[in-house]
């Protein structure tokens, strides 16, 4: 997902946002985390290590997830939940390795 680009939850209610080269979520219409990253950054990509990176265009990591160890054979997905939260979560056990906490 590139800078100004969002994905949203199945209802629409969460969004996961590039905003000005700052990783955000908003639920309902409401700021509700910002990942803390060292510098802006131009895009971010779900890794098929399940690792979630926000990238400079010159391939510079500014902030990760480092979920990159927890998903193993089995596989994660990136989850945008209609509550508020996204994480990282195990395709079989369905486990968040990592959330932004951010759920009503």
């Amino acid at each position: 997902m590139n800078d100004n680009q969002s994905v949203s939850s199945p209802d629409g209610t969460t969004k996961l946002e590039m905003l000005r080269g700052v990783l955000e979520v908003w639920r309902d219409g409401e700021h509700v985390w910002t990942a803390g990253q060292s510098t802006g950054g131009n895009y971010v990509q779900f890794q098929d290590d399940g690792n979630l990176v926000v990238y400079r265009n010159d391939g510079l990591a500014v902030w990760a997830s480092n979920t990159s160890n927890w998903c193993g054979e089995s596989g994660c997905h990136l989850a945008i939940e209609n509550g508020g939260n996204v994480a990282v979560e195990d395709d079989v056990l369905f486990v968040n390795y990592w959330e932004t906490g951010t759920d009503r």
